[in-house]
């Protein structure tokens, strides 16, 4: 009975310091038997957050890092008084920092959202933004094993400030903290290991990271904010935070499971927009052997995912983009296709094309007389956000306009855990990667090309740069149309690494999707009503 009364205790003063604890306030509440601990003593607090560092193989969180007013050098502190300070700092508290930085060096995907905006101009708020910033410009010139993954972001809207509510969650913990620093209310902390809890959290996470208020912030914009925190200049500070937050590319979209509605949503009679890729390359030839008998009647890509077919989700978005020319790549049932495509009333010019080649680089070598300077390539059964075609838009003409030269391709990529079978990249620095593999597979293939953190796999979305492609190996057994792009330090293949989106292979797959489709539903209705 005391446990249920602290959980309720803690979760009144929570949801005080957090109003957007609401939506969560009745899974924790269905949660209590699940509950680990509550801690309420600053050193049990403190480690339990190493001890959580330590074992995480990710790391999403949100609010400051307070530990770092301690940790940190400050403005205006010689470095004789910064060491003098540090000496007497408690080590627990040093081994914590020092165990979060050893975690993003060595490659950990840590995610970060905060309110970068000192709260009230006050000198104390300050202090702790400038803090949390110098520790992760350090953290970026910190020996590293070649591959930092850290991702920041701002947002006003998420609580900031000494002692106010925050969390952190890995894939084995969530621990939510209020309080500290003398805060009067609480200072506590409670762990939930329960995987559905911190699912709960991660989808709060994701929306937070998806919010047109938020913005990612790259290791030059915390220099930009560094240099205005020490000249206390907080107009041009919040000016800068504020600008193009809505047009900030964020890597991270929202997981597939929570935003089925939004990624699944696609109405061909949205306004055509202007596109500078006057030609996407749709690729629907496959046979579906693995979608059993629900594929033995008509064209894989034919087969009806929610209410509408297959193909038509990319379809829709490359007509929506305002690309003036789709060219659908098929062989099997290719009458299914173009009996479907006849009754489109789309801007876009349709054309379907059965090329007769084994592999997609040779379908693509067939057609490139209709291939424009840029164009887009899209796997006909891969659903992905319509937002993510205009990121990498934008991506693309960035780097021509800073650089002055095309980048050979952007691709769009996903975490090696996936269970695609497409190409084999490797992050070779932040944003840009390089081709491993680009063959067919076999079975041994997963163990030897993706053992490393490193490896990421093709989404099979991308533009290329025409230019770029070397046609001479477009006859090579097994290649992957990725296989055909050259690539230099001039001319890099650019990627944004995404968690949304779907692969449909089997029939499981379309009924994973009719799954969460109708729990998303059920979920949204029953936070309507809290």
């Amino acid at each position: 009975m005391f446990v249920l009364i602290m959980i309720q205790r803690e979760l009144k003063q929570l949801k005080k310091h957090h109003d957007a604890l609401r939506s969560h306030e009745q899974q924790l509440q269905e949660a209590r038997p699940l509950i680990s601990t509550i801690y309420t003593n600053k050193e049990e607090i403190m480690r339990i957050a190493i001890d959580f560092t330590n074992k995480a193989n990710y790391i999403y969180a949100q609010g400051s890092i307070s530990s770092l007013l301690e940790t940190e050098r400050m403005q205006d502190e010689s470095q004789v008084s910064f060491q003098d300070r540090l000496a007497v700092v408690d080590p627990d508290q040093k081994l914590y920092v020092k165990s979060t930085s050893d975690k993003i060096c060595n490659g950990i995907d840590y995610r970060r959202i905060m309110d970068f905006m000192p709260e009230n101009n006050s000198d104390a708020s300050i202090a702790e933004i400038y803090a949390n910033v110098k520790f992760f410009i350090r953290v970026y010139d910190m020996p590293n094993n070649g591959e930092i993954n850290l991702k920041l972001y701002h947002n006003s809207e998420v609580t900031s400030g000494r002692g106010e509510f925050h969390f952190r969650f890995s894939d084995q913990m969530l621990v939510l903290r209020v309080g500290g620093h003398g805060n009067s209310l609480t200072n506590a902390a409670i762990t939930i290991n329960d995987a559905r809890v911190i699912s709960e959290f991660k989808k709060y996470f994701d929306s937070l990271v998806d919010s047109p208020k938020t913005k990612r912030l790259e290791l030059k914009d915390l220099q930009v904010i560094d240099k205005f925190l020490q000249a206390k200049d907080l107009e041009n500070l919040r000016n800068f935070l504020n600008s193009n937050a809505e047009d900030t590319i964020v890597e991270h979209i929202k997981s597939y499971e929570d935003t089925t509605h939004q990624i699944l949503s696609g109405d061909s009679s949205v306004n055509k927009r202007s596109s500078a890729i006057p030609v996407a390359v749709l690729l629907a030839a496959g046979q579906g052997s693995r979608m059993g008998p629900i594929a033995q009647n008509q064209q894989k890509c034919m087969l009806n995912v929610l209410d509408k077919p297959l193909l038509q989700w990319n379809l829709d978005i490359a007509n929506n983009h305002g690309i003036d020319h789709i060219i659908i790549l098929t062989r099997h049932k290719a009458e299914d296709v173009r009996r479907f495509v006849s009754h489109l009333d789309y801007a876009s010019k349709i054309e379907i094309i059965d090329t007769g080649a084994n592999t997609t680089a040779e379908s693509l070598y067939n057609i490139r007389s209709k291939l424009s300077d840029e164009f887009l390539y899209m796997h006909g059964n891969i659903i992905i956000p319509e937002r993510l075609v205009d990121i990498m838009e934008k991506a693309f003409e960035e780097y021509k306009n800073d650089t002055g030269t095309n980048p050979s391709a952007i691709l769009a990529t996903v975490s090696n855990k996936s269970n695609l079978t497409h190409a084999v990249l490797k992050r070779t620095k932040p944003g840009q990667v390089s081709i491993i593999k680009a063959r067919k597979w076999t079975s041994n293939d997963k163990n030897i090309h993706l053992r490393s953190r490193n490896r990421l796999l093709s989404l099979g979305i991308g533009i290329l740069s025409k230019a770029n492609l070397d046609w001479s190996l477009a006859h090579q057994d097994g290649l992957m149309i990725e296989g055909l792009i050259s690539y230099s330090n001039d001319n890099p293949i650019l990627n944004i690494n995404i968690s949304s989106f779907a692969h449909i292979e089997t029939e499981a797959d379309l009924r994973r999707i009719e799954s969460n489709y109708q729990r998303l539903q059920s979920i949204t209705k029953s936070l309507d009503q809290l």
